[in-house]
């Protein structure tokens, strides 16, 4: 059985450092992303800063999802567990469909990961690291009960609620951003800059940076600037914008972590 590629990285880097020389840890968490809806594998899509990720670093066809949606394959990850220990099977209830014609009994499903489980984002701060969450985060209400010290537009929401992607939100997490960017600005903008921000200004200690901005979650909200990129293109442009527009938010963070001299300390892992 696979244990999660995320905590298995980091526990290879724990083993091949000192304790004064902590790599900053920078998890991208893409969210309902398809293998082939990369520019390394399908030319369609544009994707030049995960195509240079991948030409840069490692690529693991075998390191698959712990399950086919998006609330315990994060259990499985932020907690190290597999669902038989954390209790996370799936979205929401497994009670799907008509229960007349149901065959199987319905597992019983936690909705969250228990609070005495300790995430990963825990042993990372308890471990020195300085802590960041942007985006979704599905794994409870409030990502500063587990190990977080700042979050950026986390909840319980599996989707882009009070809003989607598009200001103004009234989501009361992003609602405070909506009043500090201008009408119609993409959630991935706000992430991206506090990422940007946050690297800047923490940089002297240990960083865990959790980069997971919904994208390409639905709903399936165009960017409006790329759809010309997929004009006379087979495929589904609206979605397309979407996977380039994520792609430049992380070419955005990694950018920041060139700017401060940091990529050479950074792990980097994109899911």
């Amino acid at each position: 059985m696979r244990t999660s590629l995320f905590w298995i990285l980091l526990s290879f880097f724990a083993a091949h450092i000192t304790a004064n020389d902590k790599p900053h840890i920078l998890y991208i968490n893409a969210d309902d992303l398809g293998v082939m809806d990369v520019g390394y594998n399908n030319s369609k899509f544009r994707t030049p800063n995960i195509n240079q990720l991948a030409k840069d670093g490692m690529i693991f066809t075998e390191g698959y999802a712990p399950s086919a949606n998006c609330a315990p394959s994060r259990a499985c990850v932020h907690s190290g567990q597999w669902s038989a220990r954390h209790g996370v099977y799936t979205v929401g209830t497994s009670e799907r469909g008509s229960a007349q014609s149901r065959k199987i009994i319905p597992t019983e499903n936690t909705l969250f990961i228990p609070q005495e489980i300790v995430t990963m984002a825990e042993a990372l701060k308890a471990g020195g690291y300085k802590t960041i969450h942007l985006g979704k985060y599905h794994l409870d209400q409030d990502p500063l009960a587990q190990g977080f010290d700042i979050n950026i537009g986390g909840d319980k929401n599996g989707s882009p609620a009070g809003g989607g992607f598009f200001s103004p939100w009234t989501q009361p997490v992003m609602k405070k951003w909506s009043d500090q960017y201008p009408k119609n600005t993409h959630r991935m903008t706000v992430y991206a800059d506090q990422a940007v921000k946050f690297i800047a200004e923490n940089n002297s200690q240990p960083m865990f940076i959790h980069f997971s901005p919904y994208s390409v979650h639905t709903p399936i909200q165009a960017v409006s600037k790329y759809i010309p990129n997929y004009k006379g293109v087979d495929i589904n442009a609206n979605y397309a914008s979407m996977v380039e527009n994520f792609d430049a938010g992380v070419g955005q963070v990694l950018k920041a972590l060139d700017d401060n001299g940091l990529r050479e300390n950074t792990l980097v892992v994109l899911s």
